[in-house]
């Protein structure tokens, strides 16, 4: 298992191999009929690959680059969104942005006292680092403790201007049309936001996703409906063993409370751990041993992996937000970030997204 930012992964290696050839076929032209697409991609022969077949061949594999290409682009502009409105409030000021910034930011961050940074120092002393005195300890909190105010005061400042310019957003997210149905779920099924989880029983970042989602789910309440999908990775001996007694708690209307039972501790799935889990869950033993033996569990997650794959997923945990792609054990600030977002551009148009953290800007100019 490889962790990158927090999920569960397999790399894969694969490689073409064809015969050495010095020849390269003649390029046929083609006629363009209102869109690229008629084009080919390749001939073989008398036979065309077109770029429209290319196009949907390769769409699940894109799915994680149009994702990285919105985040960027979402950057880029936000960046330059800022940069235009501090322009034009240091024009009206007659003042420098830098001078801006610094009495709308700097100067108005409060300062961290002694006490407030003292209290933090009590409260976690037995993890600060041990070769630092106590003193040097308080000094770090405190420029880290301004610090944030440093950027919760800049995010405070924005949203102003994004207000006062009465900023529109036309800038859409990329989007999956994922299958909805056909998994246990909760909240409404009328709920504007529908989050569908691919997850792993066995992925240590499923289980420490399991606390953000039903933090998403007390947040914004029946606003929201979990769908969730198995996604059992190769790497994980247990993980489908797992899954399909899922299933077969599910069969009796007790999937969600094997679901915290097997996401208790990814190491432990084995088969007289999965038989105590559904003891605790007061599933009726014989039924869900038939089930386990009949496979009807084995075919249920085969078909939900096989339809992740179609979405492009590979890693876990992988989340579709109103089929807008999220990876990973991502903190519950970003994931709620998207869920407003989708409620707001389901609210208004044109959309006035609510200004991402990361987007907010640096601590120092």
């Amino acid at each position: 298992m490889i962790s990158v930012v927090g999920l569960c992964m397999v790399i894969g290696v694969g490689a073409l191999a064809g015969e050495p050839s010095s020849h390269k076929p003649e390029r046929k032209e083609t006629t363009r009929i209102g869109s690229i697409a008629i084009a080919p991609a390749a001939t073989v022969g008398d036979a065309s690959i077109s770029m429209a077949e290319l196009n949907a061949l390769a769409e699940s594999k894109l799915t994680r680059l149009r994702a990285d290409e919105f985040a960027i682009k979402r950057r880029i502009l936000e960046e330059r969104i800022q940069a235009l409105m501090f322009e034009g409030e240091a024009r009206r000021s007659s003042m420098s942005v830098d001078d801006l910034l610094k009495s709308q930011i700097d100067d108005k961050t409060k300062p961290v006292t002694s006490e407030e940074a003292r209290a933090v120092y009590e409260s976690s002393r037995e993890r600060m680092a041990p070769n630092l005195s106590e003193e040097e300890t308080i000094r770090q909190i405190t420029t880290s403790m301004f610090k944030q105010r440093v950027v919760q005061r800049r995010t405070e400042y924005v949203n102003e201007l994004h207000a006062k310019h009465d900023v529109q957003v036309f800038l859409e997210p990329p989007r999956i049309r994922v299958r909805a149905t056909g998994g246990p779920s909760r909240g409404p099924e009328t709920a504007p936001i529908t989050i569908v989880e691919f997850t792993d029983f066995q992925c240590p970042f499923c289980s420490r996703a399991m606390p953000t989602l039903q933090s998403l789910e007390e947040k914004f309440g029946q606003k929201v409906r979990l769908v969730f999908k198995h996604y059992p990775l190769p790497i994980h001996k247990e993980a489908n063993r797992a899954a399909e007694a899922a299933v077969c708690a599910e069969e009796q209307g007790r999937f969600w409370e094997m679901h915290d039972k097997l996401f208790t501790d990814p190491n432990r799935l084995s088969a007289t751990d999965i038989a105590r889990y559904a003891q605790e869950s007061n599933i009726e033993p014989s039924r869900f041993n038939d089930c386990l033996a009949s496979g009807r569990g084995a075919e249920r997650v085969k078909l939900d992996r096989a339809e992740g794959e179609d979405y492009g997923v590979s890693n876990t945990p992988t989340f579709f937000v109103n089929g807008r792609f999220l990876l990973g054990a991502v903190p519950l600030g970003t994931f709620a970030s998207v869920v407003e977002e989708e409620l707001q551009r389901l609210s208004t148009t044109p959309r006035k997204y609510p200004i991402p953290k990361e987007a907010a800007g640096p601590t120092s100019r």
